[in-house]
């Protein structure tokens, strides 16, 4: 739920409304389609369960591992958009970590990847749509 509401909220806090963004389209579907299949299946599908093995002892260290790798491929796209200082000076790159660990709890419960993928691609169709 807090995936849903949390967009929402913020969009209203921020617009004074909850009113679709103009520029949302296909484009951005098929952006975020992609995007949230590619980067579980690398982050979640492969990189956490490489790092965290069978045995799970060292999940939180592999969890954490991947977040901050997660959040490290963010950096091109804040520094396209001239957001890397702001993102780092106010921490909001803890944000993308926070997220990568929630992916990551659900994918290990889960023992599904299509679950971290759509909430995954849940999340960035309501942030691009709303915020």
């Amino acid at each position: 739920m807090l995936f849903i509401i949390y967009p929402l909220i913020t969009a209203y806090i921020n617009k004074g409304s909850i009113i679709i963004n103009e520029e949302f389209g296909v484009k951005q579907v098929i952006t975020y389609t992609f995007v949230g299949i590619t980067e579980e299946m690398v982050f979640r599908g492969w990189l956490l369960n490489a790092t965290v093995g069978k045995e799970q002892q060292h999940k939180w260290r592999a969890i954490l591992l991947t977040s901050f790798l997660f959040a490290a491929i963010h950096i091109p796209t804040w520094i396209t958009h001239e957001q890397l200082i702001d993102n780092f000076v106010h921490l909001k790159f803890l944000f993308i970590v926070v997220l990568s660990i929630i992916f990551s709890i659900t994918f290990l419960k889960s023992k599904n990847i299509i679950v971290p993928i759509v909430l995954h691609m849940i999340w960035d169709f309501l942030i691009d749509m709303f915020c």
